[in-house]
């Protein structure tokens, strides 16, 4: 964990990429902790992207997201508390089947992979 000091009240962050987590931060009062989640997370986000057709840099960076929430207790517990929830409640299949989905807990029909139905209805004569 890094610590450094902000101001404010502390609030307990989750930073993921679409809806994979991938860090858990808190900040504010006389200090900041940060910890990682494990490096499968990382893995997953990386070919989740690769699936959602999000590999280039802006579209990439453009899906990080932060969830924030107040600090209940120890900024350091909360912080270590929230990384072991997370990863128990993404087990390998959950995660799989996040990249599947592009990253994403229900999944979209995009322009740029759009689903088999929107295809055949795109197509002359097709019907979804």
């Amino acid at each position: 964990m890094t610590r450094r000091r902000r101001s404010g009240p502390p609030e307990l962050v989750v930073i993921s990429w679409r809806d994979i987590p991938a860090q858990v931060t808190v900040s504010g009062g006389d200090h900041t902790a940060k910890a990682m989640l494990p490096a499968r997370f990382q893995r997953a986000i990386d070919r989740a992207a690769k699936v959602a057709g999000k590999t280039d840099h802006q579209a990439y960076i453009g899906e990080w997201r932060r969830a924030a929430r107040p600090v209940d207790g120890d900024p350091d517990e909360a912080v270590t508390a929230l990384v072991r929830e997370l990863d128990a409640a993404h087990d390998r299949a959950g995660l799989e089947t996040l990249v599947r989905q592009g990253g994403l807990r229900t999944p979209t029909p995009s322009t740029d992979h759009p689903s088999p139905a929107l295809r055949l209805a795109d197509e002359p004569g097709g019907s979804p």
